[in-house]
Protein backbone atom coordinates (compact mmCIF):
# COMPACT_ATOMS: atom_id res chain seq x y z
CA UNK A 1 0.00 0.00 0.00
CA UNK A 2 1.37 3.37 -1.02
CA UNK A 3 0.48 6.62 0.74
CA UNK A 4 0.76 10.05 -0.77
CA UNK A 5 4.27 11.44 -0.74
CA UNK A 6 3.85 14.70 1.04
CA UNK A 7 6.60 15.29 3.58
CA UNK A 8 9.41 17.41 2.21
CA UNK A 9 12.63 17.86 4.16
CA UNK A 10 11.88 21.48 4.96
CA UNK A 11 8.49 20.60 6.44
CA UNK A 12 9.98 17.75 8.45
CA UNK A 13 12.63 20.07 9.88
CA UNK A 14 9.91 22.55 10.80
CA UNK A 15 7.93 19.81 12.50
CA UNK A 16 10.98 18.66 14.39
CA UNK A 17 11.62 22.19 15.60
CA UNK A 18 8.04 22.59 16.79
CA UNK A 19 8.01 19.23 18.53
CA UNK A 20 11.22 19.92 20.37
CA UNK A 21 9.63 23.15 21.57
CA UNK A 22 6.89 21.02 23.13
CA UNK A 23 9.43 19.45 25.45
CA UNK A 24 9.65 16.09 23.70
CA UNK A 25 12.71 13.96 24.34
CA UNK A 26 14.46 12.77 21.18
CA UNK A 27 14.23 14.02 17.60
CA UNK A 28 11.79 13.37 14.78
CA UNK A 29 13.23 11.01 12.18
CA UNK A 30 13.20 12.72 8.80
CA UNK A 31 11.64 10.32 6.32
CA UNK A 32 10.84 11.58 2.85
CA UNK A 33 7.76 9.40 2.40
CA UNK A 34 4.80 8.08 4.36
CA UNK A 35 4.63 4.72 2.57
CA UNK A 36 3.36 1.73 4.56
CA UNK A 37 4.75 -0.51 5.77
CA UNK A 38 7.39 1.71 7.34
CA UNK A 39 10.99 0.60 7.53
CA UNK A 40 11.82 0.86 11.21
CA UNK A 41 13.08 -1.28 14.05
CA UNK A 42 11.35 0.79 16.73
CA UNK A 43 8.93 -0.86 19.17
CA UNK A 44 6.40 1.53 20.66
CA UNK A 45 5.01 0.98 24.15
CA UNK A 46 1.27 1.64 24.08
CA UNK A 47 -0.71 2.03 27.35
CA UNK A 48 -4.41 1.20 27.07
CA UNK A 49 -7.14 -0.37 29.18
CA UNK A 50 -7.54 -3.99 28.08
CA UNK A 51 -10.74 -4.22 25.95
CA UNK A 52 -13.54 -6.42 27.28
CA UNK A 53 -13.44 -8.73 24.28
CA UNK A 54 -9.76 -9.41 24.88
CA UNK A 55 -10.17 -9.90 28.63
CA UNK A 56 -12.84 -12.53 27.95
CA UNK A 57 -10.06 -14.62 26.40
CA UNK A 58 -7.80 -13.88 29.38
CA UNK A 59 -5.37 -12.36 26.92
CA UNK A 60 -3.61 -9.08 26.47
CA UNK A 61 -3.78 -7.21 23.19
CA UNK A 62 -0.28 -8.47 22.44
CA UNK A 63 -1.72 -11.89 21.62
CA UNK A 64 -4.49 -10.72 19.30
CA UNK A 65 -4.73 -11.15 15.53
CA UNK A 66 -5.41 -7.40 15.39
CA UNK A 67 -1.96 -6.58 16.73
CA UNK A 68 -0.32 -9.03 14.37
CA UNK A 69 -2.05 -7.48 11.37
CA UNK A 70 -1.48 -3.88 12.50
CA UNK A 71 2.28 -4.52 12.69
CA UNK A 72 2.22 -6.23 9.31
CA UNK A 73 0.38 -3.38 7.60
CA UNK A 74 2.26 -0.49 9.22
CA UNK A 75 5.69 -2.05 9.71
CA UNK A 76 5.74 -0.63 13.25
CA UNK A 77 6.02 -2.95 16.23
CA UNK A 78 3.82 -2.31 19.25
CA UNK A 79 3.97 -3.55 22.83
CA UNK A 80 0.68 -3.04 24.64
CA UNK A 81 0.65 -2.55 28.41
CA UNK A 82 -2.60 -2.63 30.38
CA UNK A 83 -3.59 -1.33 33.81
CA UNK A 84 -4.98 -3.92 36.25
CA UNK A 85 -8.62 -4.75 35.64
CA UNK A 86 -10.97 -2.01 36.88
CA UNK A 87 -8.07 0.23 37.94
CA UNK A 88 -7.62 2.31 34.78
CA UNK A 89 -8.05 5.73 36.44
CA UNK A 90 -5.88 4.92 39.44
CA UNK A 91 -3.14 3.41 37.30
CA UNK A 92 -3.25 6.38 34.91
CA UNK A 93 -2.89 8.86 37.79
CA UNK A 94 0.07 6.96 39.24
CA UNK A 95 1.71 6.77 35.82
CA UNK A 96 1.38 10.52 35.25
CA UNK A 97 2.57 11.33 38.78
CA UNK A 98 5.63 9.08 38.42
CA UNK A 99 6.60 10.80 35.16
CA UNK A 100 7.52 7.38 33.77
CA UNK A 101 5.51 7.46 30.58
CA UNK A 102 5.07 5.02 27.69
CA UNK A 103 5.27 6.18 24.09
CA UNK A 104 1.49 6.30 23.53
CA UNK A 105 -1.33 6.73 26.05
CA UNK A 106 -4.94 5.88 25.17
CA UNK A 107 -7.39 7.42 27.61
CA UNK A 108 -10.60 9.39 28.07
CA UNK A 109 -8.89 12.79 28.14
CA UNK A 110 -11.87 14.71 29.48
CA UNK A 111 -11.12 12.85 32.73
CA UNK A 112 -7.73 14.58 33.01
CA UNK A 113 -7.79 17.37 35.62
CA UNK A 114 -7.78 20.54 33.54
CA UNK A 115 -8.44 18.62 30.35
CA UNK A 116 -6.14 17.69 27.51
CA UNK A 117 -4.79 21.24 27.32
CA UNK A 118 -3.53 20.90 30.89
CA UNK A 119 -1.98 17.54 30.02
CA UNK A 120 0.03 19.37 27.34
CA UNK A 121 0.96 22.13 29.80
CA UNK A 122 2.03 19.48 32.32
CA UNK A 123 4.51 18.18 29.74
CA UNK A 124 2.83 14.77 29.82
CA UNK A 125 1.74 14.72 26.17
CA UNK A 126 2.66 16.72 23.09
CA UNK A 127 0.61 19.19 21.09
CA UNK A 128 -0.24 17.36 17.88
CA UNK A 129 -0.80 20.43 15.73
CA UNK A 130 2.60 20.21 13.95
CA UNK A 131 2.05 16.48 13.39
CA UNK A 132 -1.35 17.11 11.82
CA UNK A 133 0.28 19.57 9.47
CA UNK A 134 3.16 17.33 8.43
CA UNK A 135 2.99 13.66 9.47
CA UNK A 136 -0.70 12.79 9.87
CA UNK A 137 -2.35 13.43 6.50
CA UNK A 138 -5.20 10.97 7.00
CA UNK A 139 -6.51 12.53 10.21
CA UNK A 140 -5.89 16.01 8.83
CA UNK A 141 -8.01 15.26 5.76
CA UNK A 142 -10.80 13.79 7.87
CA UNK A 143 -10.88 16.87 10.12
CA UNK A 144 -10.91 19.20 7.14
CA UNK A 145 -13.97 17.38 5.81
CA UNK A 146 -15.65 17.41 9.23
CA UNK A 147 -15.23 20.91 10.69
CA UNK A 148 -17.58 20.37 13.65
CA UNK A 149 -15.57 17.37 14.79
CA UNK A 150 -12.36 19.36 14.31
CA UNK A 151 -13.84 22.16 16.42
CA UNK A 152 -14.54 19.71 19.25
CA UNK A 153 -11.03 18.24 19.05
CA UNK A 154 -9.33 21.64 19.09
CA UNK A 155 -8.93 23.28 22.50
CA UNK A 156 -9.75 26.91 23.24
CA UNK A 157 -6.12 27.87 22.55
CA UNK A 158 -5.93 25.93 19.27
CA UNK A 159 -4.08 22.82 20.44
CA UNK A 160 -4.77 19.17 19.61
CA UNK A 161 -4.00 16.60 22.25
CA UNK A 162 -4.99 13.19 20.92
CA UNK A 163 -5.92 11.05 17.92
CA UNK A 164 -9.66 10.69 18.53
CA UNK A 165 -12.27 7.99 18.62
CA UNK A 166 -15.08 9.21 16.35
CA UNK A 167 -18.59 7.80 16.00
CA UNK A 168 -19.39 8.36 12.33
CA UNK A 169 -23.15 8.55 11.99
CA UNK A 170 -26.54 8.69 13.68
CA UNK A 171 -26.68 4.93 14.18
CA UNK A 172 -23.53 5.10 16.29
CA UNK A 173 -24.41 8.03 18.58
CA UNK A 174 -27.66 6.58 19.95
CA UNK A 175 -27.64 3.10 21.42
CA UNK A 176 -29.45 3.12 24.80
CA UNK A 177 -33.15 3.10 25.53
CA UNK A 178 -36.10 1.10 26.85
CA UNK A 179 -37.30 -2.35 25.81
CA UNK A 180 -40.61 -3.95 26.84
CA UNK A 181 -42.53 -7.23 26.63
CA UNK A 182 -44.67 -6.20 23.65
CA UNK A 183 -46.40 -9.59 23.49
CA UNK A 184 -47.97 -8.98 26.90
CA UNK A 185 -49.26 -5.56 25.82
CA UNK A 186 -50.57 -6.98 22.55
CA UNK A 187 -52.49 -9.71 24.37
CA UNK A 188 -54.15 -7.05 26.51
CA UNK A 189 -54.86 -4.76 23.57
CA UNK A 190 -52.59 -2.04 24.92
CA UNK A 191 -50.51 0.03 22.48
CA UNK A 192 -46.81 0.67 22.85
CA UNK A 193 -46.43 3.69 25.15
CA UNK A 194 -45.50 7.16 23.88
CA UNK A 195 -46.33 9.35 26.90
CA UNK A 196 -45.98 9.05 30.67
CA UNK A 197 -49.70 8.28 30.97
CA UNK A 198 -49.40 5.49 28.40
CA UNK A 199 -46.28 4.16 30.12
CA UNK A 200 -48.23 4.02 33.35
CA UNK A 201 -50.97 2.01 31.64
CA UNK A 202 -48.41 -0.31 30.09
CA UNK A 203 -46.68 -0.97 33.41
CA UNK A 204 -49.98 -1.69 35.15
CA UNK A 205 -50.86 -4.05 32.30
CA UNK A 206 -47.61 -5.95 32.80
CA UNK A 207 -48.26 -6.21 36.51
CA UNK A 208 -51.84 -7.42 35.98
CA UNK A 209 -50.46 -10.10 33.65
CA UNK A 210 -48.43 -11.53 36.53
CA UNK A 211 -45.05 -9.95 35.77
CA UNK A 212 -43.47 -9.34 39.15
CA UNK A 213 -41.29 -6.37 38.11
CA UNK A 214 -42.97 -4.24 35.44
CA UNK A 215 -39.83 -2.13 34.91
CA UNK A 216 -36.34 -1.87 36.31
CA UNK A 217 -34.49 1.43 36.13
CA UNK A 218 -31.00 1.89 37.57
CA UNK A 219 -31.39 5.43 38.91
CA UNK A 220 -27.66 6.10 38.97
CA UNK A 221 -26.24 9.53 38.17
CA UNK A 222 -24.94 8.10 34.91
CA UNK A 223 -28.38 6.78 33.94
CA UNK A 224 -30.06 10.09 34.77
CA UNK A 225 -27.41 12.20 33.03
CA UNK A 226 -26.78 10.22 29.84
CA UNK A 227 -29.97 8.23 29.27
CA UNK A 228 -32.48 10.46 31.07
CA UNK A 229 -35.19 7.84 31.56
CA UNK A 230 -38.54 9.66 31.10
CA UNK A 231 -36.97 13.09 31.80
CA UNK A 232 -37.80 14.48 28.37
CA UNK A 233 -41.51 14.03 29.05
CA UNK A 234 -41.11 16.49 31.92
CA UNK A 235 -39.43 19.10 29.73
CA UNK A 236 -35.87 18.66 30.96
CA UNK A 237 -32.70 16.88 29.87
CA UNK A 238 -30.22 14.83 31.88
CA UNK A 239 -26.99 16.28 33.27
CA UNK A 240 -25.62 19.52 31.85
CA UNK A 241 -27.24 20.76 28.64
CA UNK A 242 -28.01 24.04 26.91
CA UNK A 243 -31.29 25.57 25.85
CA UNK A 244 -31.18 28.63 23.60
CA UNK A 245 -27.54 29.11 24.55
CA UNK A 246 -28.19 28.96 28.31
CA UNK A 247 -26.52 26.11 30.21
CA UNK A 248 -28.74 24.17 32.60
CA UNK A 249 -28.43 21.11 34.85
CA UNK A 250 -31.40 18.75 34.63
CA UNK A 251 -31.45 17.59 38.27
CA UNK A 252 -31.45 21.26 39.36
CA UNK A 253 -34.46 22.23 37.25
CA UNK A 254 -37.75 22.43 39.16
CA UNK A 255 -39.44 19.97 36.80
CA UNK A 256 -37.00 17.36 38.11
CA UNK A 257 -39.27 17.21 41.16
CA UNK A 258 -42.19 16.17 38.94
CA UNK A 259 -40.10 13.33 37.53
CA UNK A 260 -39.06 12.18 41.01
CA UNK A 261 -42.63 12.26 42.30
CA UNK A 262 -43.81 10.11 39.41
CA UNK A 263 -41.03 7.58 39.98
CA UNK A 264 -41.95 7.47 43.68
CA UNK A 265 -45.60 6.87 42.76
CA UNK A 266 -44.60 4.00 40.48
CA UNK A 267 -42.39 2.57 43.21
CA UNK A 268 -45.18 2.72 45.79
CA UNK A 269 -47.53 1.09 43.30
CA UNK A 270 -45.10 -1.76 42.72
CA UNK A 271 -44.38 -0.82 39.13
CA UNK A 272 -40.66 -0.13 39.61
CA UNK A 273 -38.03 -2.66 40.67
CA UNK A 274 -37.43 -2.55 44.42
CA UNK A 275 -33.73 -3.13 43.69
CA UNK A 276 -33.44 -0.07 41.47
CA UNK A 277 -29.88 0.52 42.68
CA UNK A 278 -28.83 -2.64 40.82
CA UNK A 279 -27.54 -2.20 37.27
CA UNK A 280 -26.57 -5.81 36.57
CA UNK A 281 -27.24 -6.76 32.95
CA UNK A 282 -26.92 -10.44 33.87
CA UNK A 283 -29.63 -10.01 36.51
CA UNK A 284 -31.95 -8.32 34.01
CA UNK A 285 -31.36 -11.09 31.49
CA UNK A 286 -32.22 -13.78 34.01
CA UNK A 287 -35.36 -11.93 35.13
CA UNK A 288 -36.52 -11.50 31.54
CA UNK A 289 -35.88 -15.19 30.89
CA UNK A 290 -37.85 -16.16 34.01
CA UNK A 291 -40.80 -13.97 33.01
CA UNK A 292 -40.27 -11.78 36.09
CA UNK A 293 -39.31 -8.55 34.28
CA UNK A 294 -41.44 -6.57 31.87
CA UNK A 295 -39.25 -3.64 30.78
CA UNK A 296 -35.75 -2.26 31.22
CA UNK A 297 -33.28 0.20 29.78
CA UNK A 298 -30.75 -1.50 27.53
CA UNK A 299 -28.03 -1.06 24.96
CA UNK A 300 -29.00 -1.98 21.42
CA UNK A 301 -25.86 -4.03 20.85
CA UNK A 302 -24.68 -5.97 23.89
CA UNK A 303 -27.86 -6.10 26.00
CA UNK A 304 -30.46 -6.73 23.31
CA UNK A 305 -28.12 -9.01 21.38
CA UNK A 306 -27.84 -11.19 24.47
CA UNK A 307 -31.34 -10.89 25.92
CA UNK A 308 -33.42 -11.54 22.78
CA UNK A 309 -32.25 -15.13 22.09
CA UNK A 310 -32.26 -16.04 25.79
CA UNK A 311 -35.80 -14.75 26.32
CA UNK A 312 -37.16 -16.33 23.12
CA UNK A 313 -35.68 -19.67 24.14
CA UNK A 314 -37.22 -19.53 27.64
CA UNK A 315 -40.54 -17.97 26.59
CA UNK A 316 -41.16 -18.89 22.92
CA UNK A 317 -44.00 -16.36 22.43
CA UNK A 318 -42.16 -13.46 24.11
CA UNK A 319 -41.42 -10.34 22.07
CA UNK A 320 -38.82 -8.01 23.56
CA UNK A 321 -39.34 -4.80 21.60
CA UNK A 322 -37.82 -1.30 21.81
CA UNK A 323 -39.88 1.67 22.94
CA UNK A 324 -39.37 5.26 21.81
CA UNK A 325 -38.51 7.89 24.40
CA UNK A 326 -41.70 9.44 25.81
CA UNK A 327 -42.88 12.94 24.98
CA UNK A 328 -45.01 15.39 26.96
CA UNK A 329 -47.93 14.91 24.56
CA UNK A 330 -48.87 12.09 22.19
CA UNK A 331 -47.59 12.66 18.67
CA UNK A 332 -44.98 15.12 19.86
CA UNK A 333 -41.28 14.49 19.30
CA UNK A 334 -39.48 13.60 22.53
CA UNK A 335 -37.32 16.40 23.90
CA UNK A 336 -34.60 14.17 25.26
CA UNK A 337 -33.11 10.71 24.99
CA UNK A 338 -29.74 9.04 24.81
CA UNK A 339 -27.28 10.81 22.51
CA UNK A 340 -23.49 10.76 22.61
CA UNK A 341 -21.13 13.15 20.89
CA UNK A 342 -19.42 12.00 17.73
CA UNK A 343 -16.19 12.93 19.52
CA UNK A 344 -16.38 12.41 23.28
CA UNK A 345 -12.80 12.91 24.40
CA UNK A 346 -11.44 9.37 24.07
CA UNK A 347 -8.29 8.82 22.09
CA UNK A 348 -4.54 8.21 21.99
CA UNK A 349 -1.94 10.84 22.83
CA UNK A 350 1.80 10.77 22.22
CA UNK A 351 3.76 11.27 25.42
CA UNK A 352 6.62 13.70 25.81
CA UNK A 353 8.85 10.69 26.53
CA UNK A 354 8.04 8.94 23.25
CA UNK A 355 11.20 7.44 21.77
CA UNK A 356 10.09 8.02 18.17
CA UNK A 357 7.36 10.61 17.71
CA UNK A 358 7.18 10.27 13.94
CA UNK A 359 6.62 6.51 14.06
CA UNK A 360 4.02 6.98 16.81
CA UNK A 361 2.25 9.56 14.66
CA UNK A 362 2.34 7.32 11.60
CA UNK A 363 1.05 4.34 13.58
CA UNK A 364 -1.90 6.34 14.96
CA UNK A 365 -2.64 8.17 11.71
CA UNK A 366 -2.90 4.86 9.87
CA UNK A 367 -6.26 4.22 11.57
CA UNK A 368 -7.77 7.12 9.62
CA UNK A 369 -6.67 5.79 6.22
CA UNK A 370 -8.98 3.58 4.17
CA UNK A 371 -6.89 0.47 4.85
CA UNK A 372 -6.44 1.27 8.52
CA UNK A 373 -10.10 2.03 9.07
CA UNK A 374 -11.00 -1.32 7.54
CA UNK A 375 -8.61 -3.08 9.91
CA UNK A 376 -9.88 -1.24 12.99
CA UNK A 377 -13.52 -1.92 12.14
CA UNK A 378 -13.48 -5.32 10.40
CA UNK A 379 -10.14 -6.98 11.03
CA UNK A 380 -8.35 -9.28 8.62
CA UNK A 381 -9.79 -10.05 5.20
CA UNK A 382 -10.40 -13.75 4.77
CA UNK A 383 -10.40 -14.38 8.53
CA UNK A 384 -12.79 -11.97 10.19
CA UNK A 385 -14.45 -10.45 7.12
CA UNK A 386 -14.96 -10.82 3.38
CA UNK A 387 -16.02 -8.27 0.81
CA UNK A 388 -19.51 -9.18 -0.43
CA UNK A 389 -20.89 -6.88 -3.13
CA UNK A 390 -18.53 -4.15 -1.96
CA UNK A 391 -19.61 -4.54 1.69
CA UNK A 392 -17.12 -5.72 4.37
CA UNK A 393 -19.05 -8.64 5.84
CA UNK A 394 -18.06 -10.44 9.04
CA UNK A 395 -17.42 -14.14 8.49
CA UNK A 396 -19.34 -16.91 10.26
CA UNK A 397 -16.23 -17.39 12.42
CA UNK A 398 -16.98 -13.97 13.93
CA UNK A 399 -20.79 -14.05 13.92
CA UNK A 400 -21.74 -17.67 14.57
CA UNK A 401 -21.03 -19.20 17.98
CA UNK A 402 -21.55 -22.66 16.52
CA UNK A 403 -18.60 -22.03 14.21
CA UNK A 404 -16.18 -20.32 16.62
CA UNK A 405 -16.66 -22.61 19.60
CA UNK A 406 -19.29 -20.70 21.52
CA UNK A 407 -17.61 -17.31 21.66
CA UNK A 408 -19.95 -14.28 21.69
CA UNK A 409 -19.63 -11.53 19.12
CA UNK A 410 -18.09 -9.10 21.62
CA UNK A 411 -15.28 -11.54 22.29
CA UNK A 412 -14.58 -12.20 18.63
CA UNK A 413 -14.56 -8.52 17.68
CA UNK A 414 -12.18 -7.86 20.55
CA UNK A 415 -9.65 -10.20 18.96
CA UNK A 416 -9.79 -8.80 15.44
CA UNK A 417 -10.93 -5.17 15.67
CA UNK A 418 -10.69 -2.10 17.85
CA UNK A 419 -13.56 0.23 16.95
CA UNK A 420 -15.89 -1.62 19.33
CA UNK A 421 -13.68 -0.53 22.26
CA UNK A 422 -13.67 3.21 21.48
CA UNK A 423 -10.14 3.10 20.06
CA UNK A 424 -8.59 6.05 18.18
CA UNK A 425 -10.27 5.52 14.81
CA UNK A 426 -13.44 6.33 12.90
CA UNK A 427 -16.14 3.87 13.90
CA UNK A 428 -17.85 2.58 10.76
CA UNK A 429 -21.64 2.34 10.72
CA UNK A 430 -21.32 -0.99 8.86
CA UNK A 431 -19.84 -2.43 12.06
CA UNK A 432 -23.00 -1.57 13.98
CA UNK A 433 -25.27 -2.76 11.17
CA UNK A 434 -23.81 -6.24 11.67
CA UNK A 435 -23.35 -6.03 15.45
CA UNK A 436 -27.12 -5.59 15.58
CA UNK A 437 -28.01 -9.06 14.33
CA UNK A 438 -31.72 -8.82 15.08
CA UNK A 439 -34.30 -6.56 13.48
CA UNK A 440 -35.37 -5.43 16.95
CA UNK A 441 -31.89 -3.99 17.54
CA UNK A 442 -31.94 -1.94 14.35
CA UNK A 443 -35.46 -0.76 15.14
CA UNK A 444 -34.29 0.21 18.64
CA UNK A 445 -31.67 2.57 17.30
CA UNK A 446 -34.18 4.13 14.91
CA UNK A 447 -36.78 4.66 17.62
CA UNK A 448 -34.38 5.84 20.32
CA UNK A 449 -32.78 8.36 17.97
CA UNK A 450 -36.16 10.00 17.32
CA UNK A 451 -35.65 12.80 19.86
CA UNK A 452 -34.45 16.40 19.96
CA UNK A 453 -31.50 15.46 22.20
CA UNK A 454 -28.89 16.76 19.75
CA UNK A 455 -30.49 20.20 19.85
CA UNK A 456 -29.70 20.54 23.55
CA UNK A 457 -26.39 18.71 23.70
CA UNK A 458 -23.26 20.44 24.97
CA UNK A 459 -20.11 19.97 22.87
CA UNK A 460 -16.74 18.82 24.21
CA UNK A 461 -15.78 21.76 26.42
CA UNK A 462 -12.36 22.94 27.61
CA UNK A 463 -12.17 24.08 31.22
CA UNK A 464 -9.20 26.02 32.50
CA UNK A 465 -7.22 24.45 35.35
CA UNK A 466 -8.79 26.83 37.85
CA UNK A 467 -12.27 26.14 36.49
CA UNK A 468 -11.69 22.41 36.46
CA UNK A 469 -10.48 22.40 40.06
CA UNK A 470 -13.44 24.45 41.26
CA UNK A 471 -15.95 22.54 39.15
CA UNK A 472 -14.62 19.16 40.30
CA UNK A 473 -14.71 20.21 43.97
CA UNK A 474 -18.33 21.31 43.61
CA UNK A 475 -19.55 18.24 41.71
CA UNK A 476 -17.63 15.87 43.99
CA UNK A 477 -19.90 17.13 46.77
CA UNK A 478 -23.09 17.36 44.74
CA UNK A 479 -22.99 14.00 42.95
CA UNK A 480 -23.01 11.72 46.02
CA UNK A 481 -25.71 13.85 47.64
CA UNK A 482 -28.06 13.90 44.64
CA UNK A 483 -27.57 10.17 44.12
CA UNK A 484 -28.44 9.38 47.72
CA UNK A 485 -31.41 11.76 47.79
CA UNK A 486 -32.84 10.41 44.54
CA UNK A 487 -32.78 6.89 45.98
CA UNK A 488 -34.42 8.07 49.20
CA UNK A 489 -37.10 10.09 47.42
CA UNK A 490 -38.06 7.23 45.09
CA UNK A 491 -38.15 4.67 47.90
CA UNK A 492 -40.19 7.04 50.10
CA UNK A 493 -37.52 7.23 52.79
CA UNK A 494 -38.02 11.01 52.83
CA UNK A 495 -41.18 12.92 51.83
CA UNK A 496 -41.29 13.64 48.12
CA UNK A 497 -44.08 16.25 48.21
CA UNK A 498 -41.65 19.09 48.92
CA UNK A 499 -38.17 18.93 47.40
CA UNK A 500 -37.20 22.52 48.19
CA UNK A 501 -34.66 21.29 50.72
CA UNK A 502 -32.98 19.31 47.93
CA UNK A 503 -32.76 22.30 45.59
CA UNK A 504 -31.57 24.57 48.39
CA UNK A 505 -28.86 22.09 49.36
CA UNK A 506 -27.62 21.91 45.76
CA UNK A 507 -27.53 25.70 45.64
CA UNK A 508 -25.54 25.89 48.87
CA UNK A 509 -23.10 23.29 47.55
CA UNK A 510 -22.28 25.55 44.59
CA UNK A 511 -24.60 24.23 41.88
CA UNK A 512 -25.11 27.64 40.32
CA UNK A 513 -21.37 28.29 40.24
CA UNK A 514 -20.87 24.93 38.50
CA UNK A 515 -23.42 25.99 35.88
CA UNK A 516 -21.60 29.34 35.48
CA UNK A 517 -18.34 27.49 34.80
CA UNK A 518 -19.98 25.32 32.15
CA UNK A 519 -21.57 28.42 30.64
CA UNK A 520 -18.21 30.20 30.40
CA UNK A 521 -16.64 27.17 28.73
CA UNK A 522 -19.56 26.88 26.32
CA UNK A 523 -19.32 30.57 25.43
CA UNK A 524 -15.62 30.12 24.65
CA UNK A 525 -16.38 27.09 22.51
CA UNK A 526 -18.82 29.11 20.42
CA UNK A 527 -16.03 31.59 19.69
CA UNK A 528 -13.56 28.94 18.44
Amino acid sequence: MKGKKFLCVAAAIAAATQLCACGRSGDVRLNSTDDYPQETDVELVYWVDNPAGVRMESYTMNSTPFKRELEKQTGIRVKYVHPPWDQEKQNFSLMIASNDLPDIIEYDWKQYAGGVEKAIQDNAIINLKPLLENISPNLKTFLEKNPEIEKNLRTDTGQYGFYPFVRDGEMLTTFRGAVIRKDVLDNAGVAMPETIEEWELALRTLKSAGIEIPITIGFTNDMVDTVGPFLGAFGICGGFYQENGVVKFGPYERNFALFVKKMNQWYEEGLVDRQFDSTSSARYEQQFANGELGAAFATAGGNMGSWIPVVSQSIPDAVLAPVKYPSARKGQRAKYGHKTLELEGKGAAISTQCKDVEMAARLLDYAYSEEGSTLYNFGIEGESYRIVDGYPTYTPYIMDEQVNGGKPLTQMLGQYTRSSSSAPCIQDVRYMEQYCKFDEQKEAIRLWADTDAAKYQLPLLTLTLEENTEFSNIMNKINPYRQEQLYRYIAGAVPVDDMEDYFEKLKNMGMERAIEIQQAAYDRFLKR
